[in-house]
């Protein structure tokens, strides 16, 4: 009798862990479905914000290369004027990029640094 109960109680807890299975594999399979949702939103993002990128420095460069060659200066005055525009160009850029893409600015923004303190606080 006693092996009869231990045979049902099995088949009950295999049930268990299959209804338990299906409810995890079921709560995954629609996190993944997000997650490839919101990476398809970022490439769109990406691409729009990639061809808005280029259009606009193409419309510069367009502005930049009219300039100089409507410009009465001689070509040593030129090419001086874009030295120093292309060294703005440049640096201005390069100093904007590190201060947006620092790792404690993203940290601030996402809420993860309040996230790090109040466990740091926690664990004191």
């Amino acid at each position: 009798m006693k092996s009869i109960l231990d045979f049902l109680t099995m088949l009950s807890l295999g049930r268990i862990y299959q209804i338990v299975a299906g409810i995890i594999k079921r709560y995954f399979i629609a996190s993944y479905i997000d997650f490839i949702d919101h990476i398809r939103g970022l490439y769109f993002a990406l691409i729009f914000t990639s061809i808005c990128l280029m259009l606009g420095l193409s419309g510069f460069i367009l502005l930049h290369a009219a300039l100089f060659l409507y410009l009465p200066w001689t070509n040593e005055n030129k090419i001086v004027l874009m030295f120093i525009l292309g060294t703005i160009y440049l640096i201005v850029p390069a100093i904007i990029t590190g201060l947006i893409h620092s790792r404690k600015r993203w940290l601030k923004h996402s809420g993860a640094q309040k996230m790090l303190e109040d466990l740091s606080k926690k664990e004191q």
